[in-house]
C-alpha cells in the first residue's frame, strides 16, 4: 500500500503481539447504542459494506459507492478504517457520491496536512518567533527535552473534520441511528486492541481513525486513551459488519496497491514501509474471508499520497465495481424497492445543530488567575443566540489557540430535558436540535516552557562568512494567561543575551 510513514513501523512493533493476545479495548464512547433499523424494503438480507484504509488511495472508495447506487444496490451497514472511516462517515450522514467527489477534487484536503499553524492565526509574538527564527527547532521543557510527537499539526485536520460532520458532531450521536448505521476503526496505544466507535461526536472518532503515528498526533479519549491509525490492527473491517451490525452479505473494497519495488529495497525508508504493509495485508487477507463479494481495486500506479489525482482514483473504483458486475447486481433493488430504501435512509438524516444557548469548557486552567476557560467563554460570547455554524466557531477558538501550547476541539450537545414539556415544543420522539457547544481544551504536553533553537549563515563574499546561533527560552501564563517571559541568547559572529 506504501501509504503510512516509516514512524508508524514503531507502532506496528509495539501492537505485534495484540492480535492474538485479545486485550480487552478502551471503553466505549459517551453514547449509548440503539437496536439496528430494519432494513426496507423488509424481507431482505442487510448489505454491509467494509472500506479499507489507504490514504489517498481510498478516494476509490467513493467511485464504487457511486456505481452502487447507479445500480440501485443498497448500503444498510458500513465501515471504514482509515481513510475507509473518512469516506464511510461521509457517506453514512447523508452525503451523496457526487458531492463527495466534488471536495475531493477541490482543494480542502491540501488544508488538512500542514506542517505548521497558519501564519494569520498565530499572535503578535508567535509571529515574530516565526519572522525571525523562521526556521527554529522547537523543544518542550515541561518535563524533559521532548519535541513534537507529530509531522503535522492537527488543526487543519479537526478543522477539515467539523467542518463537513458539522450535523454528527453531537455527544449523543448513536451511530446505528444514522442514515447508514456505521462503525470505524482506530487502534488504542494503552490496550494494544483494536478500538470500535459506534457513538459520540463523529469527528473525533474519524480523527483517531486516520490518526498515522508520527504524522498526526495520537487522539487521547474521555478515559485518558491515546488512539492512533485503526489500520495497524484492523484495515478492512469486515468482522465488525458480522459481529456488531448483523450484515447478512459484506461486501470488501480493497485497494489493491503496488508490488515490490526497486525503490521499496533501495532505502530504509522504502525498506520499513514495505515491512509495515507485510502486517496491514495480513490482516486484511483475514478480513477478506468474511466476504461475500471483494472488490479490488486496481491502484498499482498510484500512491497514498496522490491527493491531487482524486478524479482518476475515483474513477478507478467506479470502473472496478463495474469489473464485479454480475456479482453485485444479485443485490440490485428495482425501482420500487430503491424508494423505500432512500426514504427510510433519508428519514434518519441528523438535524442540523439549532441556536446556540450554552456553552460548556472541559480542560485548560479554570482559575481567575490563568483564565484560559474564562478565554474561551469571553471569545464565546459573541456567537451565542445565533445558528450553532463551523466557521464561526472555529473563528471564535483561534484566540486560545494563537499562542501556542493550547488546542481546541468542540463538539456539540442537547439541552437537558425539563420536568414539563414547554407549549409547542417538539412531540415525543421527534430528534431536538443541539443547542450548547463543549469546548475541549487540551495542554501541549511538552510544553510551556519552550526552547527554540535557530541558526543563520550568511556570507558577505567568497572569503568572509558569518554564523549564529540563536537560543530563545518562552515560558508563558506565568501570573496571568497571555502573560510571557522570553529570553534571547545569540552566540557566534555577534553574541548578546536579552530577556
Amino acid at each position: 500500500m506504501r501509504w503510512k510513514s516509516a514512524a508508524i513501523l514503531l507502532a506496528a512493533t509495539l501492537l505485534a503481539t495484540a492480535a492474538t493476545a485479545q486485550e480487552p479495548a478502551s471503553p466505549a464512547p459517551v453514547a449509548a447504542v440503539s437496536a439496528l433499523p430494519a432494513v426496507q424494503p423488509p424481507g431482505r438480507p442487510a448489505i454491509g459494506v467494509a472500506l479499507e484504509g489507504g490514504g489517498a488511495l481510498g478516494l476509490a472508495h467513493i467511485g464504487v459507492l457511486q456505481w452502487l447506487e447507479e445500480n440501485h444496490i443498497p448500503v444498510d451497514r458500513l465501515s471504514g478504517t482509515s481513510m475507509g472511516s473518512l469516506v464511510g462517515a461521509l457517506y453514512a450522514t447523508g452525503s451523496t457520491p457526487a458531492e463527495m467527489r466534488a471536495l475531493a477534487v477541490s482543494d480542502a484536503f491540501m488544508h488538512v496536512f500542514t506542517l505548521q499553524t497558519p501564519y494569520s492565526d498565530l499572535s503578535f509574538r508567535r509571529r515574530q518567533d516565526r519572522r525571525e527564527l523562521p526556521a527554529a527547532l522547537t523543544v518542550g521543557l515541561r518535563h524533559h527535552l521532548f519535541l513534537r510527537n507529530a509531522l503535522l499539526t492537527d488543526r487543519g485536520v479537526n478543522e477539515f473534520l467539523t467542518s463537513n460532520l458539522a450535523n454528527d458532531n453531537s455527544q449523543e450521536l448513536d451511530y446505528n441511528q444514522l442514515p447508514i448505521p456505521f462503525r470505524c476503526m482506530a487502534t488504542d496505544l494503552n490496550t494494544l486492541a483494536s478500538v470500535t466507535f459506534a457513538s459520540g461526536p463523529l469527528p473525533q472518532a474519524v480523527r483517531a481513525s486516520i490518526s498515522i503515528p508520527g504524522v498526526f498526533a495520537p487522539v487521547q479519549d474521555r478515559n485518558g486513551h491515546y488512539l492512533v491509525d485503526g489500520g495497524i490492527l484492523d484495515n478492512l473491517p469486515t468482522g465488525v459488519l458480522k459481529r456488531e451490525l448483523h450484515a447478512d452479505v459484506i461486501i470488501a473494497i480493497h485497494l489493491d496497491g503496488a508490488a515490490l519495488s526497486n525503490s521499496d529495497i533501495s532505502s530504509a525508508l522504502g525498506v520499513f514501509n514495505r515491512a509495515f504493509d507485510a502486517g496491514i495485508e495480513h490482516n486484511v487477507a483475514e478480513a477478506e474471508r468474511l466476504a461475500d463479494v471483494v472488490v479490488k481495486v486496481p491502484l498499482s500506479s498510484f500512491s497514498g499520497t496522490d491527493y491531487t489525482r482524486a478524479a482518476l482514483l475515483i474513477d478507478a473504483g467506479y470502473k472496478a465495481a463495474e469489473q464485479n458486475r454480475a456479482a453485485l447486481l444479485r443485490y440490485a433493488l428495482d425501482a420500487d424497492g430503491w424508494k423505500a430504501y432512500l426514504a427510510a435512509r433519508e428519514s434518519r438524516r441528523s438535524p442540523p445543530p439549532g441556536i446556540l444557548r450554552e456553552v460548556r469548557v472541559e480542560g485548560g486552567e479554570p482559575s481567575p488567575e490563568r483564565g484560559s476557560v474564562r478565554e474561551v467563554l469571553r471569545d464565546m460570547k459573541p456567537i451565542e443566540g445565533r445558528p450553532i455554524a463551523p466557521t464561526p466557531t472555529l473563528d471564535a477558538l483561534k484566540g486560545i489557540q494563537a499562542n501556542s501550547g493550547i488546542s481546541a476541539t468542540w463538539e456539540t450537545f442537547a439541552p437537558a430535558p425539563t420536568a414539563q414539556p414547554a407549549s409547542g415544543s417538539p412531540s415525543p420522539g421527534t430528534p431536538v436540535p443541539d443547542t450548547g457547544i463543549l469546548v475541549l481544551l487540551s495542554n501541549d504536553s511538552t510544553g510551556p516552557p519552550y526552547l527554540l533553537l535557530g541558526a543563520e549563515l550568511a556570507a558577505a563574499n567568497s572569503n568572509i562568512t558569518r554564523g549564529e546561533i540563536t537560543l530563545r527560552l518562552i515560558d508563558q501564563n506565568l501570573g496571568s494567561f497571555g502573560s510571557e517571559l522570553r529570553a534571547n541568547a545569540r552566540i557566534g559572529y555577534r553574541t548578546d543575551l536579552s530577556a
